[in-house]
């Protein structure tokens, strides 16, 4: 993300500030969400769950992970 947003002839792209915009809101969304998340379900459970939402929201991206690590 701050190498997209920092990409190009030293200036910042839309896309990449956009991005860190998008990873800050994510970012506090989990922060608020865990406290009653916490109340209702064991630490365990929780993290567990949030470690399955992360793998889901980085699928997208597993194609260009095995092209990337292959080189």
């Amino acid at each position: 993300t701050v190498g997209l947003s920092m990409s190009g002839e030293g200036g910042s792209s839309v896309l990449g500030v956009v991005l860190c915009v998008l990873a800050a809101i994510a970012y506090a969304a989990g922060v608020v969400s865990q406290k009653p998340a916490l109340g209702a379900a064991s630490p365990l459970q929780v993290t567990t769950f949030g470690c399955l939402v992360g793998a889901v929201a980085c699928l997208p991206f597993a194609g260009q992970l095995v092209h990337d690590a292959a080189d």
